[in-house]
């Protein structure tokens, strides 16, 4: 067993430990809420990975055409180690993730609680039998729902079962949503064994002044060639039919042409769908900006210029649409297709705006509407809050540490 050299020794810890969190890998909007976690509670917390993948450059993503390297900043603020470490990963398969060594690790740290990020892996199904078997309290925190895919009813009834059975060996659950909690009181989870961790992502805009956003919004639409009336769309994603970007120019190509010439469409991102979407702005006549490849770091800015982000995903698995998070705290409006899960805790906002998927009429009447809006970079601030890190950490720790830290394990 191999303890990361990044991490203090493991008789730092309080034993046995409070919380162990197994997941896949290190994940920019999940790594913060760990962070969160191990500060508000000093050797209570340890995160388990299954990989390296993201932070070493070999996590093979097809749909953006290249692998992935998020950057070592994810490992920092909270203590970690990895079962396997510098491999190439593509986390498709059941088998990707075969978690080896995971038991040594529960009986080294002997956790009362343990939280999985995702039951999808070998990995999981070890830890769950090695949880069980050392009578450790189990959690989930996943984003599943129901109504992210078109399925048959037979499907739909065998993957009902599996779900039952699954959570008849899970303890408790997080919801990140609307529609995840639905899917968990469905499956048979009780409504009080159901905790509310809401998707989120880190908020680097919330630090920056009225005048350095500002700044950085006039700069960029400078590069673009706006106007100050222009209206920016922009699309931030994979360029793959699951994200639906071509949607954005059939909507503006119902437009007449006076009226289209207000917008500029920004595409922020990569996929096998760009020599399409480039066609259709050409052949539109729609104002446009490809730019490429946008790292994390370099998101906030283009949302700051935006005026509308578009997120036109068809029903093929958008559980939740984290750039809607993204966007709002930016103060962007926002529309939506029906098949995007947060749909649900967005659509009822000001400047949220909902349209059913596929439907380009429905896009270009949702983008008139929220065009008249003047750019308000605060207007949802004291909503978007509910869905910040502080606010799913503190939801995972009112059930976990609630009692432990007092007197151990239950």
């Amino acid at each position: 067993m191999t303890v990361s050299t990044e991490n203090p020794a493991l008789s730092q810890f309080i034993k046995p430990l409070p919380l162990l969190i197994v997941d896949s890998h290190p994940i920019q909007y999940k790594a913060p809420v760990y962070r969160k976690l191990a500060e508000l509670y000093p050797g209570s917390v340890f995160v388990l990975y299954g990989c390296d993948a993201s932070v070493q450059g070999k996590l093979a993503d097809p749909e953006f055409g290249r692998k992935l390297a998020w950057g070592e900043q994810l490992l920092e603020g909270y203590p970690h180690a990895f079962l396997s470490s510098g491999e190439e990963v593509s986390l498709g398969r059941f088998s990707a993730l075969k978690g080896a060594g995971i038991n040594e690790w529960l009986n080294e740290l002997k956790p009362c609680h343990m939280l999985l990020s995702q039951c999808n892996y070998q990995m999981d199904f070890r830890a769950i039998l090695g949880a069980k078997r050392r009578r450790c309290k189990i959690w989930i925190r996943h984003e599943t729902q129901d109504a992210a895919f078109k399925r048959s009813r037979f499907k739909s009834l065998v993957r009902a079962l599996y779900y039952r059975a699954l959570y008849l060996l899970i303890d408790g659950a997080f919801a990140c949503g609307k529609a995840n909690r639905s899917h968990l009181l469905r499956h048979g989870m009780k409504s009080a064994a159901i905790g509310s961790a809401p998707y989120c992502v880190p908020d680097t805009i919330r630090a920056l002044s009225t005048v350095e956003r500002d700044d950085l919004r006039t700069q960029l639409r400078a590069e673009w060639g706006c106007q100050p009336e222009t209206k920016v769309v922009l699309f931030s994603g994979k360029f793959i039919p699951k994200k639906n970007p071509e949607l954005i120019c059939q909507a503006l190509a119902m437009m007449p042409e006076i009226e289209r010439q207000q917008y500029l469409v920004v595409f922020a991102g990569s996929g096998p769908l760009e020599g399409q979407l480039k066609g259709l702005c050409e052949q539109h006549k729609i104002s446009s900006v490809f730019a490429g490849f946008v790292d994390q770091e370099d998101l906030p800015k283009h949302y700051l210029a935006a005026d509308i982000m578009v997120l036109p995903s068809r029903r093929m698995g958008e559980t939740w649409g984290l750039v809607a998070n993204e966007a709002l705290q930016a103060g962007c409006a926002v529309a939506l297709s029906d098949a995007v899960g947060s749909h649900l805790e967005f659509g009822g906002w000001e400047r949220v705006a909902v349209f059913i998927d596929e439907q380009a009429e429905g896009l270009r009447d949702v983008l008139r509407e929220l065009a008249l809006f003047v750019h308000d970079f605060d207007w949802c601030r004291p909503s978007i809050e509910a869905y910040s890190v502080e606010a799913a950490a503190e939801g995972i720790a009112l059930k976990v540490f609630e009692k432990d830290l007092r007197g151990g394990c239950n």
